[in-house]
């Protein structure tokens, strides 16, 4: 299949050298934020779990964030969710930058924190700077940053071929780091809107196994999400 050969392609290449000139205040891997692994631990999701199913969800909980006055930038979790809603979707996580360059910048502009960043550039930060934590991957070795070569080599990122597989292969492992990454960094009022709007279904995500009888579509936004998500930055 179109995509077990990306699997097996060398051509991903998993990490660039920081372009030259770039102000690495701006990255999205240089400050280790403080992780929560409660949070994982209270969305039966911890690390506990064995094998390739732990594996992944540690290898989630691990993504280094960069911090702005004691609050984690959402971009890469806002990534992954989007990644994870394209593989519940379409069985691959493949990314393009032309597609991400407009989906990813909206998730950063609604749910992230106010910044005078441009629209390509905030998405092209964790587009790229993500293979530092071992997730993600692109097709071409471009640098860290940079908006022309992402769009100019047509570049497209997915999840690293072993997250992939076991991601592909176990629905509810998708459900599982989605929830994890969801309530690690949003309020549980603004989760649902957030998992929506990545594409994934806020009901099967959110909802405990055992409700499974619940409608889909069922929940309504909450019309006080935005006022949420702005006093959540601390604006």
């Amino acid at each position: 299949s179109r995509v077990g050969n990306q699997a097996s392609s060398s051509t991903w290449a998993v990490r660039a050298p920081p372009a030259s000139g770039v102000d690495d205040r701006a990255g999205l891997d240089l400050v280790i934020a403080q992780r929560q692994p409660c949070l994982w631990h209270a969305c039966g999701v911890g690390s506990g779990r064995g094998g390739a199913h732990g594996s992944v969800l540690d290898r989630f909980a691990s993504l280094r964030q960069y911090q702005r006055g004691g609050q984690r930038s959402p971009h890469k979790p806002l990534l992954v969710l989007l990644a994870l809603g394209r593989l519940n979707a379409t069985g691959s996580s493949e990314l393009p930058w032309s597609t991400a360059e407009s989906q990813l910048a909206d998730l950063i502009a609604e749910f992230g924190p106010p910044s005078r960043t441009g629209r390509a550039q905030s998405a092209a930060y964790p587009f790229t700077r993500l293979r530092a934590d071992g997730v993600w991957v692109l097709d071409q070795d471009v640098q860290m940053d940079l908006v022309g070569p992402l769009a100019s080599g047509h570049v497209s990122g997915r999840f690293e071929a072993s997250m992939e597989s076991a991601l592909r292969d176990d629905p509810a492992l998708v459900r599982a780091a989605a929830r994890a990454l969801v309530l690690s960094n949003f309020p549980e009022t603004v989760a649902p809107d957030v998992l929506a709007a990545a594409g994934l279904d806020p009901d099967a995500v959110l909802s405990p196994a055992s409700d499974d009888s619940r409608a889909a579509g069922q929940r309504r936004r909450d019309p006080t999400w935005r006022p949420a998500v702005l006093q959540a930055w601390d604006r």
